[in-house]
């Protein structure tokens, strides 16, 4: 918690004291409400820190309602608990995805394994407060930091759940054909790069992957041509240019 963040909780206190003369000790459940108010937008995907008036304004209205209306007031406060169990994975995923772009790939494991923890807890209670695209970049990013630290076997498993709960992605399908390459399963590569196209025909990326498997495999005609498409798409794209090259 910052400083500012403090304030704004001392200033409401005394503003609601001397404004509305509460009693000190009802007073003290401001606290509370902002504690409330700060893990909301805490964990929220959303989430930027307030300044001292907008936080000062927001626990002011709290304590009103909760002086005058209190049954009123607790219904804010369970909709706000219920508001950061909807998005508490999406909080532990933001946290692994930040370990992740920082190398720390075990740390990345940690807080996407927490998150599809909550996940298989979840389900079976059938409460609908599943974000589905939120879980399956859940698997692609664990597949991603898997497949980083050389566990293909465990990347291909999680690529396959993510095209399980969306298999119209191209970057599933790219990574998943990157990963069967890995294992020497390039004919089923091929097949993965072919979906990848189909769901995304202008992505050079996914042209350039494939064309490096073909060529792998010296079916060199059937590499050109992707390497030909993958520069039509971007003219720039230094490893079919080199590709290309090597074929010529």
């Amino acid at each position: 918690m910052k400083i500012n963040e403090l304030a704004a909780v001392i200033f409401s206190m005394f503003i609601v004291k001397f404004l509305y003369d509460a009693p000190i000790d009802a007073v003290f459940i401001l606290p509370i409400f902002f504690i409330g108010f700060y893990l909301l937008f805490k964990l929220s995907p959303t989430y930027d820190y307030s300044s001292l008036f907008s936080t000062s304004l927001f626990v002011l209205i709290l304590a009103f309602f909760f002086f005058s209306r209190p049954t009123f007031t607790i219904g804010i406060l369970i909709l706000m608990v219920v508001f950061l169990f909807y998005n508490y994975p999406i909080f532990l995923f933001k946290k692994g995805f930040k370990c992740y772009t920082e190398n720390d790939f075990k740390g990345a494991l940690r807080y996407y394994d927490k998150a599809l923890a909550f996940y298989k807890k979840v389900k079976p209670i059938s409460i609908n407060v599943l974000n589905e695209p939120i879980y399956m970049l859940l698997f692609f990013n664990k597949g991603e930091a898997l497949f980083t630290i050389g566990n293909y076997e465990g990347a291909l498993n999680y690529f396959n759940k993510a095209l399980n709960i969306h298999n119209d992605n191209g970057d599933v399908w790219n990574n998943k054909g990157l990963t069967l390459e890995m294992l020497n399963r390039d004919d089923e590569a091929i097949m993965a790069y072919d979906n990848a196209i189909n769901y995304d025909s202008d992505n050079d990326l996914y042209y350039c992957n494939k064309g490096t498997v073909l060529k792998k495999l010296n079916r060199n005609d059937e590499s050109l041509d992707c390497f030909n498409k993958a520069l039509k798409i971007n003219p720039e794209n230094k490893n079919a240019l080199k590709a290309k090259k090597e074929l010529n």
